[in-house]
């Protein structure tokens, strides 16, 4: 039988107790983990420019949710917000005709609500329009059209939409003796037209008078903005009968005419250049002269108006010493002095009457076919261009048919 150690289980038991009461001793807690500070590097953003329709974009890095506000309405961006991380926005800026002009840009980061701003300047944009020469490219102030330029060919170049004010609804101010081309002309921006106009030369004969006018080129977007350029002509009235001399001719003593410059010529013919009216065809001259008879009292210097009156100018067939000969067109005549033939028309000296004007008046046709240049038709056309025989008077009308030549006492 075995022995039992009162002692030895006493001292198990406070071992064993002992190791009981220190494993349900309690552990310290572990401190709580710190938030760590986020590294912001808020971004610089540098001033911008950019040119009215075009755009910019701009990158940065946001350390957290981010928008952006523009303060002027012509610089758009694409987005407003965004998140954490690299980002880039497009701004673009609206295409005006303005003034530069600067828009401030706020972009706002994360829960702080930090504020990073920068500039866009829009810069300026003024309208360009250019008219110039289509042959050799200069500019051109004003179009001038005459006999030997009817139509002018230009260029016309800008930097907007345009379109020349020549519609059937166009302003007043349209030159009436100038074509309006149908369809208007017009051009986008940048494009370069070819523009010709053309002078109207149905309407011509009503404006000769009024040889300057306006054209102008509208804006399509904005009536308000109008370009104008002036046009002229330089084409004169037809005369009805024309020389280098008028049809207000002097001859000399020594039977020559007169030059333009004043002086007596040798000529003893000039050209005269027919205009034929609207409608009007062939022409019939008729001619006569205004006589004096020399004073007996002083043959020299003494003339006097002893018999007046208008007498026919004998025809070429009698020898006459001037004759009106029409060439090898309607539209050519030419006044003649015979060689060796002296103005006298009855008499001898010192009574001789002598010419000294000869009128020629040149009439159509259809209003005077009835009557010959003979001795009878002189006569009763004589009142129709005539108002008073003894002294003979112009009849009103009459002047533009007629050719006056004074001869040289």
């Amino acid at each position: 039988m075995k022995k039992f150690n009162l002692f030895a289980a006493a001292v198990a038991v406070s071992v064993m107790g002992g190791a009981a009461v220190s494993c349900n001793k309690p552990e310290t807690p572990s401190p709580e983990p710190q938030p760590q500070p986020v590294e912001k590097n808020l971004p610089e953003l540098q001033d911008v420019s950019v040119d009215p329709g075009k755009s910019k974009e701009i990158t940065f890095y946001a350390y957290g949710a981010w928008t952006v506000e523009v303060d002027k309405t012509w610089c758009t961006p694409d987005k407003t917000s965004g998140e954490k991380g690299d980002n880039k926005v497009v701004f673009s800026v609206a295409d005006a005709f303005e003034a530069a002009e600067t828009a401030k840009v706020t972009l706002t980061i994360g829960e702080d609500k930090d504020v990073v701003t920068f500039n866009i300047t829009r810069n300026a944009k003024e309208r360009e329009f250019a008219v110039t020469s289509s042959t050799d490219g200069s500019a051109v102030a004003e179009l001038v059209f005459g006999e030997d330029a009817k139509s002018v060919e230009i260029k016309v170049k800008a930097n907007f939409w345009w379109q020349l004010d020549a519609a059937d609804d166009c302003n007043a101010q349209w030159p009436l003796w100038l074509s309006k081309p149908s369809p208007r002309f017009e051009g986008k921006a940048s494009d370069i037209v070819t523009v010709t106009l053309t002078v109207d030369e149905e309407q011509l004969p009503n404006f000769y008078d009024s040889k300057e006018g306006v054209i102008w080129f509208n804006d399509v977007e904005n009536p308000d903005v109008k370009y104008s350029i002036n046009v002229k002509h330089t084409f004169e009235k037809p005369v009805f009968l024309a020389s280098d001399r008028g049809t207000s001719l002097k001859v000399s003593k020594d039977l020559c005419f007169y030059g333009a410059d004043g002086n007596v010529s040798t000529d003893k013919s000039v050209s005269f250049k027919l205009t034929p009216e609207d409608g009007k065809v062939g022409y019939t001259p008729f001619l006569y002269y205004y006589k004096y008879m020399l004073g007996s009292t002083d043959p020299k210097f003494g003339w006097v108006a002893s018999q007046n009156g208008v007498q026919p100018l004998p025809t070429k067939n009698s020898a006459s010493w001037m004759t009106f000969d029409k060439g090898e067109s309607e539209r050519e005549w030419t006044l003649n002095i015979n060689a060796g033939l002296e103005p006298l028309h009855s008499g001898s000296g010192p009574f001789a009457y002598v010419t000294t004007k000869v009128y020629i008046f040149i009439v159509p046709n259809d209003v005077y076919l009835t009557q010959q240049p003979d001795m009878s038709g002189l006569q009763i056309m004589q009142s129709k261009f005539f108002s008073n025989n003894n002294t003979p008077v112009i009849v009103e009308g009459m002047e533009e048919y007629m050719i006056e030549v004074e001869v040289e006492n």
